[in-house]
């Protein structure tokens, strides 16, 4: 008779059958080779995006360099060409200079300075004095008046204070309180300086019931011109001025006048800032050693932990290094001071190749202060260009514009020229002008319309031309927009713009005060833009005109961007000789690094970049094998406890059935 094995007093066990049985770490088990690769090729995804990283971070302190870099490269408008501006009398006038000014002393007196015209009405015990009824009549100068109705709705001091300040911007009007027995006055002020907003004003009214206000009674400041005088002797010159800020004597200068001294000699220092150079090269060195200090640090290699920097053995940075290197030990053809290399001023490049400033070797170099070794230490870090024609002066180059190594010829095909209108009839011997026939309407440059008052009097010719020059250029609106006025040799009166070029244009508008001065209205001219060309090595080069700039064209080989200025009243031909410096050609090398359309680091993150999605879609591939791995498995699992299950059963059926059996086998 068979035997069941395996029976204990419980019933028959089918040992090792759904007992016990972890399918997750079984599946764990079963796909490790799926997940490491996976893990691979993360671990392989993060060393790739902490190498963009680096680049992204060496990137910023990259981009900080060429920001210094370029304050020393700069042609025009760089440290090296800012100035500082002293007054031996600050109490006195204050001076202010740009990049433009010219070192050098001045001596200077202050005769007057120019004060706005002011005057008080007539006084009154109460502020809410009702007045009488009429017009107030404003007139500045002798030119438009202004009308100013008075009725029952404004006839008080407030209510013509409100009114007056309504209808005109040219002067302020207030009420004030003077504690005297009449205390209540109101103030007129005239908005701007000078003898030219002078103005009168005159109270017309007389209706009502009111009391009168006289606006003649107290000047309490006349209208008055700064009067500057440039020099000591009996040669120097007088400057009038209607507000006390002079901008024209010195160029680049900025005098603000603050009180009068006549006749006392005041001292006007223009300099170099040799602390603004001596900060900004500090800048560049510091700025300098921080790149170089973070490529160091991510280019290393630790032996204790044995981890390689992100950046070691990569040749785009290994590539960087050396240009920037380079670049730095450039030496200048010629320099009359000496100074045609950097460690000349104190810059030395130490073995990691950072930089080492001597403060005390620079600040020598810098306190020599003259003119020629300041120009020098400017070649050995900017674009600069030397010109064989005192007509032809170099301005600027950019970093499209080549090193010459034969000179760049200039040829000036056609000079640029001034707007100049004359006029139509000659002047006679003696001019005399009264109003209301002294109104001029003159345009200059296409931006500054100016109404002239010409002031009454009787003048000769050569002090009609002073006095209209002086009127047009004092304008308040001409806005540097300045002219020459003089007398042809037909004793016709000439308007000359002071701009050159396309832009520079005179229009002689209207006025009632023309026939006096020979001109007949609608008199304009405009003048026209330099053109000529460059050769170079036999080749020429185009460029464009602007005024008296001629500028190398988009695309030349050599001349890119150079812009030189032609100053001759014909055509002529020179040779400009252009150097590139230490930070031109450091602007340069970081332009071929950094430039966001073809920067060899932007390519350098996108190929990481490529790298990254190529991988994440690696990664993506491997997920997808592993899941389905996992679910093929999950549904052996599945279906092995399904069979289990089955078994299960049956084991519970069959003990169901042992009783019976049991039974029957003992009963035979």
């Amino acid at each position: 008779m068979a035997s069941i094995t395996g029976l204990n007093t419980n019933g028959i066990n089918f040992s090792g059958l759904a007992t016990g049985i972890n399918t997750d770490v079984l599946i764990e088990g079963l796909t490790r080779i799926n997940q490491q690769r996976i893990d691979r090729l993360k671990a392989r995804q993060a060393d790739v995006m902490a190498k963009q990283s680096a680049i992204a971070t060496l990137k910023g302190y990259l981009y900080d360099l060429q920001s210094k870099t370029s304050l020393l490269a700069r042609s025009i408008g760089s440290i090296f060409d800012t100035t500082t501006a002293t007054s031996s009398d600050p109490n006195t006038l204050t001076v202010a200079a740009s990049s433009s000014a010219t070192p050098g002393s001045y001596i200077v007196s202050v005769e007057s300075i120019a004060k706005a015209h002011m005057v008080a009405s007539s006084g009154f015990n109460d502020p809410n004095t009702q007045l009488k009824q009429g017009t107030i009549t404003i007139q500045f100068g002798n030119g438009q008046s202004t009308t100013i109705n008075v009725d029952s709705t404004n006839n008080t001091l407030q209510g013509v204070v409100q009114a007056i300040n309504s209808a005109t911007q040219d002067l302020r009007a207030s009420i004030i309180n003077d504690g005297s027995n009449l205390p209540y006055k109101i103030i007129l002020t005239a908005k701007n300086t000078g003898v030219s907003s002078a103005f009168t004003i005159t109270s017309n009214l007389t209706n009502g019931d009111g009391e009168d206000i006289n606006f003649q009674e107290n000047t309490l400041q006349q209208a008055s011109d700064a009067i500057l005088r440039l020099g000591s002797g009996e040669g120097a010159l007088t400057i009038r001025s209607s507000n006390n800020k002079i901008e024209t004597v010195i160029p680049g200068v900025t005098i603000n006048l603050l009180k009068a001294e006549p006749g006392k000699p005041i001292n006007i220092d223009i300099s170099r800032d040799i602390k603004k150079i001596q900060d900004g090269i500090k800048d560049f060195v510091d700025t300098y050693n921080k790149v170089m200090d973070y490529i160091n640090e991510q280019s290393k290699y630790n032996v204790e932990n044995q981890q390689a920097g992100v950046l070691l053995g990569n040749r785009e940075i290994q590539d960087l290094v050396s240009d920037i290197v380079t670049t730095l030990m450039t030496t200048l053809e010629s320099s009359s001071t000496g100074i045609n290399r950097l460690s000349k001023i104190g810059i030395a490049l130490t073995d990691n190749n950072k930089l080492n400033l001597d403060q005390t070797k620079l600040e020598q170099a810098l306190s020599m202060g003259n003119t020629q070794v300041i120009a020098d230490i400017k070649k050995l870090f900017a674009i600069t260009g030397q010109s064989t024609n005192p007509t032809i002066e170099f301005v600027q180059g950019t970093n499209k514009t080549k090193l010459s190594t034969t000179a760049y010829e200039v040829h000036v095909t056609s000079p640029a020229t001034r707007a100049s209108v004359t006029a139509s009839n000659p002047l006679s011997g003696v001019i005399t002008i009264q109003p209301p026939d002294n109104t001029l309407v003159i345009k200059l440059n296409n931006v500054a319309l100016l109404n002239i008052i010409v002031e009454p009097g009787t003048y000769t010719p050569e002090e009609l031309a002073a006095l209209l020059q002086r009127l047009i250029n004092t304008h308040p609106n001409n806005n540097n927009n300045h002219v020459n006025v003089v007398l042809n040799n037909s004793n016709q009166l000439q308007i000359t713009s002071q701009k050159y070029g396309s832009l520079s244009h005179v229009s002689v508008e209207g006025g009632t005060v023309l026939p006096h001065l020979g001109f007949i209205g609608g008199e304009s001219a405009r003048g026209d833009d330099v053109e000529g060309y460059f050769v170079v090595n036999g080749t020429s080069e185009l460029a464009s005109g602007s005024g008296q700039i001629l500028t190398g064209m988009n695309g030349n080989q050599h001349t890119d961007g150079l812009q030189v200025r032609a100053t001759s009243p014909t055509s002529t031909i020179g040779n400009i000789f252009v150097t590139i410096g230490v930070s031109a050609k450091l602007n340069s090398v970081l332009d071929k690094y950094l430039n966001p359309a073809y920067g060899r680091l932007k390519d350098t993150q996108d190929n990481y970049q490529i790298q990254i999605d190529n991988i994440n879609k690696e990664i993506d591939k491997q997920n997808l094998i592993l899941e389905n791995r996992k679910n093929e498995l999950i549904k052996q699992f599945a279906a092995m406890e399904s069979a289990v299950s089955s078994l299960k059963n049956l084991q519970s059926q069959l003990v169901a059935l042992m009783p019976i059996t049991l039974m029957n086998t003992t009963r035979k």
